[in-house]
């Protein structure tokens, strides 16, 4: 019996431990998640809305770019990743480490290489952003 319950306390420690550990090391403040498409054809299409990282059309070969801004109001740095998932991935040129200093704002540059087929294009741009 006593045994058996200092297996539980044991590992009851040892749990809170892990978790405050990887709460330390893993201690994300935001993530940001958002949506990208683009068309590769022979005429060139803008897109001015704001909701989505949009590239309009390229023609084949050519590059497009947009910009995101991303501020942060903490006392402390921010060190974040981006990553891109999709269809869209391969084409898509941007920073995969960022620093974002305190109470201050860094623009983000994401370009589009229409290298590929004509068509349509679009994935997710995932930022996560750690203390």
């Amino acid at each position: 019996m006593n045994r058996w319950i200092i297996s539980i306390i044991l590992g009851v420690i040892i749990s809170i431990s892990a978790t405050c550990t990887v709460y330390a090391v893993l201690h994300i403040e935001a993530v940001y998640v958002l949506h990208m498409e683009g068309s590769i054809g022979d005429y060139v299409g803008f897109s001015t809305d704001t909701d989505a990282i949009r590239f309009g059309t390229i023609p084949k070969g050519g590059l497009g770019t947009r910009n995101i801004t991303i501020t942060n109001n903490r006392p402390y740095p921010l060190s974040g990743k981006i990553y891109v998932k999709g269809d869209i991935k391969d084409m898509i040129n941007v920073p995969i480490k960022i620093t974002v200093n305190p109470n201050s704002s860094i623009d983000i540059q994401y370009s589009m290489q229409a290298n590929s087929s004509v068509g349509n294009y679009s994935g997710k741009s995932i930022i996560v952003l750690k203390k």
